[in-house]
């Protein structure tokens, strides 16, 4: 009877160990983890923003003039090189007049800039950005007394995305020539700030 029993628990060990051994060396299939979405990148964007020319003080033929706030408006088209990294082409309109001589007395600029801009993503829905550019300016003074000289930009702000292809955003634009314009029959120096707000359109 001793001997039976035994039997049997050494033929179920056989028989248990063999099945624990065959589950040790069965393959086992791991998950694999979940891969990354990739940001969205829409390579090409246009913008259109509008708001206040600061007032700031110009030599006028060497006669410092003070000029009042005005508006300024234009807008943009870019492309998307990489994540952050972008490059457009910027016409701005600026309009203001001397203080000291009414309103009928105004000075015009228009711009036309390339620009390189960094955006830097705070959040999904934030990022700032900062950017450079240069290109040409026009002044008209008056309507009848007109100049272009080389001119540079920079600025720096904020944008909330509200959808992947729409965004809006608000920025501090900074605008000078490089030297003063010889317009038609005075020489004039010019730079400026602007606060602007706009809205972005990627595809």
């Amino acid at each position: 009877m001793l001997k039976l029993l035994a039997l049997g628990g050494l033929a179920l060990g056989l028989v248990t160990g063999g099945a624990s051994a065959a589950d040790l060396s069965r393959p086992t299939t791991a998950m694999a983890p979940a891969a990354a979405a990739d940001p969205v990148i829409n390579n090409f964007y246009v913008e259109g923003y509008g708001g206040l020319r600061l007032g700031n003080n110009l030599h006028w033929d060497g006669i410092p003039y003070d000029l009042a706030q005005g508006a300024s408006f234009g807008g943009t088209v870019g492309y998307n090189v990489m994540q952050g990294l972008s490059f457009d082409i910027d016409a701005m309109r600026t309009n203001s007049y001397y203080s000291c001589c009414g309103t009928s007395d105004v000075l015009d600029s228009t711009s036309l800039m390339a620009d390189v801009n960094y955006t830097y993503d705070l959040t999904d829905m934030f990022s700032v950005f900062a950017g450079v550019g240069v290109g040409a300016i026009w002044l008209n003074y008056d309507n009848f007394d007109n100049g272009v000289g080389a001119g540079y930009q920079a600025k720096v702000g904020v944008a909330a995305k509200v959808t992947d292809q729409l965004s809006v955003f608000a920025e501090y634009k900074y605008q000078s020539a490089f030297g003063d314009i010889n317009t038609t029959d005075n020489t004039i120096e010019y730079h400026t700030g602007s606060v602007l707000g706009g809205l972005k359109v990627s595809f």
